[in-house]
């Protein structure tokens, strides 16, 4: 099994080999995450992230605690998918 992670200027949910999945999210609790040597390699690249880590916006709305366990009941017992086929469109895929 191989991991890699994706990371674009911006926070972005794409398809890789059919699977939803999402890129690097470029807040500063990710970045703290990765560990010192990738968050050079990554400030390296990207040098606007380490004056913007806290300002960085996600690719969908960041649901927490009770309202994300409502909003999971809600789409159960109205057998709605969390992803909507609109959604997907609007999805990068990478192959």
């Amino acid at each position: 099994l191989a991991y890699h992670h994706v990371l674009f200027k911006g926070h972005h949910v794409i398809f890789a080999n059919g699977t939803e999945t999402e890129s690097l999210f470029g807040g500063e609790q990710a970045l703290n995450a990765v560990g010192a040597a990738a968050r050079t390699e990554i400030f390296a690249i990207f040098p606007e992230m380490r004056r913007m880590a806290s300002q960085t916006a996600g690719a969908r709305p960041f649901v927490y605690g009770p309202e994300g366990r409502k909003l999971v009941r809600r789409h159960l017992a109205n057998d709605v998918p969390l992803v909507s086929p609109k959604d997907k469109d609007s999805c990068q895929s990478v192959a």
